[in-house]
């Protein structure tokens, strides 16, 4: 006799006179524990430590060695991998890793496997701008990059043997260049082989300004789309022979024919860590499924955590970790709560419930990643539901589909159909992205959460799945404190930093508007002085000090702060100031009441300053921000 687990269930209950833990409690509270673990290991010993720039010996270099990687960019320029012959005379240490260089317009057309002789320009990669910033040279010390730059001259010498992984990803993205517009190409290598070089920084911008930018990173969408239409069609084939589809499980069989594409999506995506969590997400489904067993659950979701955790551990405190695991965990817990009461939307009409169900993913996704997503980058939008509405279907019917139907048609010469298909959905997205992003509000700047806020309103999304019946109701105390620490949190009264050798100041101003040093300042510069304000734009400081060397301006809390960034404006500087940041180093004593020089920036990092009846000074180098 066949027992169900509601009767087990209320057996037990009987047993035990208690509710027990359910298998989807108990993997939340292990991966939520081993998070925990993590993140106060973190507090003393930071996983992600501040890496110091790699000693290069050369700037100016003339270097053989071999192309490992290439990637299509604008203006027919290229960004390669490059694998010096002998990385010890270019820099100390870490003699394994490579250079990212970026070729110049109308360059020889390189292929991984190439041998080339290069004349280039070298770098060190940025070091953390400000406390809590994105630190670039722990990012590519973790990817294999010694430094970064430009190609003056490129001589090809020979050709040698390159993976099998790299030819094929430049062999896809070659298909994409014969067939594809530029547009059309860049954001198809993004969504297909996760290369993104052909993304400029102003179609970027557009994408994040829409709430569109989720889609150029392949993640658990693109992993379910990609492999779901395979299933599909191989479902679809089968369906052609009812004899043999009647006798045997066409599911089962098309789920398993579909694995090993997955697996190969996975491998050209370049593996990172969304992907690999979709891909385990998605083979614990494959497991259900020849089981026929559920075949998604917060269980599978926490077991994958665990697993990509105990493989690695820093990995927790990185941007897609926790926005991947934010917007899934919400998800399929609200899709287990819908399975328990369907009967209230079963009768909504199909097509309706299609486009509410878009509508719920997106609201939902976007609110759970939404703390994570203001931490890291400090912008978020309103218009991200209305674009994934519209956005979410072009991918699942035109863009994913019809793009792994060209891979699986490019061996046999007859890609040209599906990547015509796929190119108009490509249109479609791309002036979608324009459209919304053009509208009020699209870019929306919001100072940033703690990381204490944030492992509050992690802890206020998983109580309620561990907890049991009214207990359940505790899961909003973390959520309130998080919420009013958060809306409490002080706001630096001013901002010093270092950028490619140039100095940089931004203030709070009296009248609340931030104001900075430079006029001419890129949008990068912009956005890493911004953030920590929590605004979209600035102002330029007004300065009829100028001529003598320094600006000032009246802070936020009263103080008088100055920027000095030539030596004969230091002395009225000290004297008129409280705050002063100086790009020239003062050889007597300053009578400010804070002074922060270039040296000190380029020993200890950007700084924030907050202000107090004594200013607090938190540097980059210094500072834990988790």
């Amino acid at each position: 006799m066949k027992i169900s687990n509601g009767t087990t269930q209320s057996i037990l209950n009987r047993i035990k006179k208690r509710e027990p833990l359910r298998p989807s409690q108990y993997s939340v509270a292990v991966a939520g524990m081993l998070m925990l673990m993590i993140a106060v290991y973190h507090s003393v010993l930071p996983l992600d430590q501040h890496h110091e720039p790699i000693n290069l010996l050369k700037t100016d270099a003339e270097i053989t060695g071999q192309v490992v990687m290439a990637e299509t960019m604008t203006n027919a320029r290229q960004r390669i991998r490059f694998r010096p012959v002998n990385p010890k005379d270019l820099w100390q240490g870490r003699a394994d890793d490579d250079l990212r260089l970026i070729t110049y317009k109308d360059a020889p057309h390189l292929q991984p496997g190439d041998v080339i002789t290069v004349k280039a320009k070298l770098s060190p990669h940025l070091p953390k701008l400000l406390p809590g910033s994105f630190d670039f040279t722990a990012h590519n010390h973790n990817l294999g990059f010694a430094a970064s730059g430009f190609v003056n001259d490129i001589k090809l010498v020979g050709h040698d043997q390159a993976s099998f992984v790299a030819k094929v990803r430049f062999g896809i993205q070659e298909k994409f260049n014969h067939h594809l517009t530029a547009k059309q190409m860049a954001v198809a290598s993004a969504v297909i082989i996760g290369l993104r070089a052909g993304i400029d920084a102003k179609l970027r911008e557009t994408f994040r300004a829409s709430g569109l930018a989720h889609l150029l990173a392949i993640s658990g969408l693109h992993m379910a789309l990609f492999w779901g239409s395979l299933v599909t069609v191989f479902r679809a084939i089968m369906a052609l022979f009812p004899h043999f589809s009647s006798q045997y499980p066409s599911l089962k069989i098309a789920t398993l024919m579909a694995f090993p594409f997955g697996l190969f999506y996975l491998v050209i995506s370049g593996a990172p860590i969304s992907a690999l969590r979709a891909f385990l997400m998605l083979a614990l489904v494959m497991l259900a499924i020849l089981l026929t067993r559920r075949g998604m659950t917060l269980h599978h979701v926490a077991l994958v955590a665990i697993s990509i955790l105990l493989i690695s551990p820093a990995s927790l405190i990185h941007p897609a970790f926790q926005m991947s695991f934010a917007a899934v965990f919400v998800l399929v817990g609200s899709w287990m709560m819908l399975m328990r009461y369907r009967h209230f939307v079963a009768f909504i009409p199909k097509p309706l419930r299609y486009i509410l169900g878009i509508m719920m993913t997106s609201i939902l996704a976007s609110l759970a990643s939404a703390p994570f997503v203001i931490h890291h980058f400090g912008v978020t939008t309103l218009w991200s539901v209305v674009a994934n509405v519209l956005g979410i279907p072009l991918m699942g019917l035109l863009i994913i589909p019809f793009g792994a139907l060209a891979l699986v048609l490019t061996p046999f010469g007859l890609e040209s159909f599906p990547l015509a298909v796929m190119g108009v959905g490509l249109d479609l997205l791309t002036a979608l992205a324009e459209w919304v992003s053009t509208k009020p509000y699209s870019k929306i700047a919001i100072p940033p959460p703690s990381p204490f806020v944030l492992v509050l309103i992690t802890a206020a999304m998983m109580l309620p799945v561990i907890l049991n019946k009214w207990w359940k109701l505790f899961a909003s105390v973390p959520l309130l404190i998080g919420g009013f620490i958060w809306v409490n949190t002080a706001l630096p009264i001013a901002a010093f930093t270092q950028i490619h050798g140039r100095f940089f100041a931004g203030f709070n101003h009296e009248d609340g508007a931030v104001y900075l040093s430079h006029e001419k300042m890129n949008a990068f510069a912009k956005g890493i002085l911004l953030k920590p304000f929590g605004q979209a734009s600035a102002n330029i400081i007004s300065c009829p000090e100028c001529s003598f060397g320094y600006q000032r301006i009246t802070l936020i809390d009263g103080r008088i702060a100055a920027f000095v960034y030539h030596r004969r404006g230091l002395t009225n500087a000290c004297k008129s100031s409280d705050l002063v940041l100086t790009v020239a180093v003062p050889k007597y004593p300053c009578l400010a009441e804070t002074v922060i020089t270039s040296d000190d920036i380029k020993t200890h990092g950007g700084v924030l300053i907050y202000g107090g009846d004594t200013p607090r000074l938190v540097f980059a180098y210094e500072d834990n921000p988790y």
